[in-house]
């Protein structure tokens, strides 16, 4: 495991956003959004052709075109709520509290698949200032497993008003996404 800086101390927010937080935080809800791109697109073409049919052919299309429609709002909500979940997880790198939490279960995630290709999910349990606990998780979508064992120690950020809304900070990565040295530099017992 590493830490986002050579001290593996975490800066005071609100922080500047770096290259590699804003890639961890675009993939929070980045199959919500592909989903949706591809909904909103595939029912608004869709709906454009049966319309154009009803008006040029038979009066009898429109209705293919609002079934077009109703999915190209379906992927526009869809999308909305992945980009919401990016935009959430980049403020929460931006000002979050840091917090302690510890890494609960590693697994190959087989509910989820994207390009017949399934993530590995960590799922860590933190302890919030005020004392509540919260489980956040994190997709690695390497076919390495991340650098991460249950029971392990490992620093989280999350949002002062809803503990749920989680990201770590610690790098869990393969030794092999990281390069060369990386796995040496900040550990935690």
């Amino acid at each position: 495991m590493t830490f986002r800086s050579s001290s593996g101390e975490v800066p005071a927010p609100p922080r500047a956003i770096t290259p590699d937080m804003e890639r961890d935080a675009a993939r929070q809800g980045r199959f919500l959004r592909l989903f949706g791109g591809i909904w909103a697109g595939v029912g608004w073409a869709l709906a454009g052709l049966f319309f154009v049919l009803a008006a040029v052919t038979t009066p009898g299309f429109w209705m293919g075109g609002l079934l077009g429609a109703v999915f190209g709002c379906a992927g526009i909500v869809l999308f909305s709520l992945g980009f919401r979940q990016q935009r959430r997880a980049r403020e929460v790198f931006r000002s979050g509290i840091e917090a302690q939490a510890e890494v609960v279960e590693v697994f190959l995630d087989r509910r989820l698949r994207v390009n017949r290709r399934h993530p590995w999910r960590v799922v860590y349990e933190l302890r919030a200032q005020d004392g509540a606990a919260a489980r956040g998780s994190a997709l690695f979508w390497s076919p390495h497993p991340p650098n991460a064992r249950p029971g392990q120690r490992v620093i989280a950020l999350h949002d002062r008003a809803d503990p749920s809304r989680s990201v770590l900070w610690s790098r869990l990565e393969h030794a092999a996404e990281l390069g060369e040295g990386a796995t040496a530099r900040g550990m935690l017992p």
